[in-house]
């Protein structure tokens, strides 16, 4: 079955191939960028995966207008969230788990606001995130997070 008709891609080089030829579709609700990678997925690689619920990406930067995109996205990961985030109106509204493990951000990192706006139970995960940051901090234990 191609990839773009399963609705979980979670083969790095598939999903990868889906989102750089801009294969996607509504079917897909589950994607999985897990390997180390440094690029950046634009706005428009995203438009039509309209029932995607779950994201995991490492590394990855994404960039341009998010406004009314991702509308059922519930589980973000992404691990080594890069502190220059370049995306503008990301408002997941229904996100629920939100893992920023190993990113170079800090309080005042610039999508803090932009996840904020998005509703649901994700600004209590955010401040959560960032209390843990700290008392790990204050205890001398390393987050990978600056």
């Amino acid at each position: 079955m191609e990839p773009q008709k399963q609705s979980r891609l979670w083969i790095y080089e598939e999903a990868v191939d889906v989102l750089v030829k801009n294969k996607g579709t509504s079917e897909i609700q589950a994607l999985c960028l897990n390997k180390y990678d440094q690029r950046t997925y634009s706005h428009e690689q995203f438009k039509e995966l309209t029932n995607l619920r779950f994201l995991q990406v490492n590394g990855v930067n994404l960039d341009g207008n998010f406004w009314n995109l991702l509308p059922q996205l519930r589980w973000l990961w992404w691990e080594r969230c890069p502190s220059d985030f370049a995306a503008t109106n990301f408002h997941p509204e229904k996100l629920v788990v939100l893992d920023l493990s190993w990113g170079t951000i800090s309080e005042d990192w610039g999508g803090w606001a932009l996840l904020k706006e998005g509703g649901g139970n994700s600004e209590a995960n955010i401040g959560q995130l960032l209390n843990m940051e700290k008392q790990m901090r204050l205890a001398g234990h390393g987050t990978g997070t600056k």
